[in-house]
């Protein structure tokens, strides 16, 4: 104890104070000094349950079926189609996939194409079913639309 009493100075207890007052000040203004723009919301003017993420975004997703025909089946060489579903106007794609089934088909490509998605499908049976899906957000603020 009586190290620490030798080294007390009103230096260092000076320094300590000024220390925490700049540490507090800091906090003390980002915590409660900024206001928000004028005509905007902030957390507080919002109760529990009154915004829900639906109405802060819309996502519609769209699908469509379609099926690659192979006109010489079994002879080895594959034949690719593809179908593409666009997003609706005002919208912008964010994901997308798409499926096959059947013996001797695979799924060649999936991909984001402007604002929709297409799916590639090779096969090499008589026909192979193809299908695509993309979901849609909606690109700008305000009411919700929906779509199909």
């Amino acid at each position: 104890m009586n190290g620490l009493r030798r080294r007390l100075s009103y230096a260092n207890v000076t320094a300590t104070v000024a220390l925490l007052i700049a540490v507090a000040g800091g906090t003390t203004a980002i915590a409660g000094g900024s206001k928000a723009p004028k005509n905007s919301v902030v957390t507080r003017s919002i109760k529990p349950g009154n915004v829900t993420a639906k109405d802060l975004t819309t996502i519609v997703n769209r699908s469509a079926t379609g099926v690659v025909t192979d006109p010489g089946p079994g002879d080895g060489n594959y034949t690719a189609g593809s179908l593409e579903v666009a997003c609706p106007a005002g919208f912008r794609a964010i994901s997308g996939g798409g499926t096959t089934s059947g013996s001797k088909s695979a799924l060649q490509l999936s991909t984001r194409v402007g604002e929709g998605w297409r799916v590639v499908v090779g096969t090499d049976n008589n026909s192979a079913p193809i299908a695509v899906t993309v979901s849609c957000l909606i690109d700008r603020a305000g009411k919700p639309v929906t779509g199909s």
